[in-house]
């Protein structure tokens, strides 16, 4: 029998780094880790160069030393799954559609929850969520594990009383770096197989990632250890270039419709939904 979430305080579940440079600003923080964690020192970055793109550099060096974690269909729920939502928070995403994105994330949430608690005794689903805007703008959640019970509420509760922040820019690669390098690095600590998943939410289209970004992330993707969906919401969406580096580019007319397309994901990385 599927269980509901109960929606609780938020907890401690948003990402804070530490020298954060203002409230509203999450730098791309990840990459110094995986250079620490995967890079002997210089191999790929040089001290002058921007945090963005040592991440990307980081990124392509694990795709390389790290044993590739997805192959390709995977036979029913017996591999879990760890999935990035990377939601778009330019101002072009209107107060009500912002809200319908986190309504919609919630529903997907929902579904990972079921999932897990339909399966006892395996490993579950981890699931984080992050907003977007320009570059080096990225923040969200913690990692949460989806068969808990308190976490997930404590997500539901967030997700309903997230603040729009209405970023100027859309930087999408930039984004699609940072979620690229989370992914892999939380991978890297979990034990066993499962099946890397990022799902990025625009309305619009790309205007402010760096062309070196751009290009590393058409170097790197498509990666066979990173199922990467690409779903653009609305008449503005422009996401007909990720269909060269994407597993799968979906879109929909407007935000209602949102919530089916992440549940759809599922079956796209191969996992039969709950």
């Amino acid at each position: 029998m599927s269980r509901r979430i109960e929606k609780t305080d938020d907890c401690d579940l948003v990402h804070e780094p530490a020298n954060k440079p203002s409230k509203n600003r999450r730098p791309n923080h990840v990459a110094a880790c995986m250079c620490l964690m995967f890079l002997a020192p210089g191999a790929l970055a040089t001290a002058a160069e921007p945090a963005t793109g040592q991440l990307l550099r980081a990124a392509l060096y694990t795709s390389s030393v790290l044993p590739t974690q997805f192959n390709g269909g995977y036979a029913g729920r017996s591999v879990p799954a760890i999935v990035d939502v990377v939601l778009d928070a330019s101002a072009s995403v209107s107060e009500s559609d912002f809200r319908k994105a986190g309504e919609a994330v919630s529903r997907f949430a929902q579904e990972l929850y079921a999932r897990s608690h339909d399966h006892p005794g395996e490993r579950s689903d981890w699931l984080t969520v992050n907003w977007f805007g320009g570059e080096d703008e990225f923040r969200g959640t913690r990692w949460i594990n989806c068969s808990n019970t308190v976490e997930m509420a404590a997500l539901a509760a967030h997700l309903e009383s997230r603040k729009h922040p209405k970023h100027d820019s859309t930087a999408i690669y930039s984004a699609l770096a940072a979620a690229t390098a989370e992914v892999r690095e939380h991978d890297s600590g979990l034990p066993g197989l499962y099946a890397s998943i990022v799902i990025l939410v625009t309305d619009g289209q790309d205007n402010q990632s760096p062309e070196e970004i751009k290009q590393l992330m058409r170097i790197y993707y498509p990666d066979d250890s990173i199922i990467l969906v690409i779903i653009g919401v609305g008449r503005g969406a422009d996401v007909a270039e990720f269909e060269s580096i994407a597993d799968d580019v979906d879109t929909v007319d407007n935000f209602d419709a949102l919530g089916a397309a992440l549940i759809a994901t599922l079956e796209v990385a191969g996992l039969f939904a709950p």
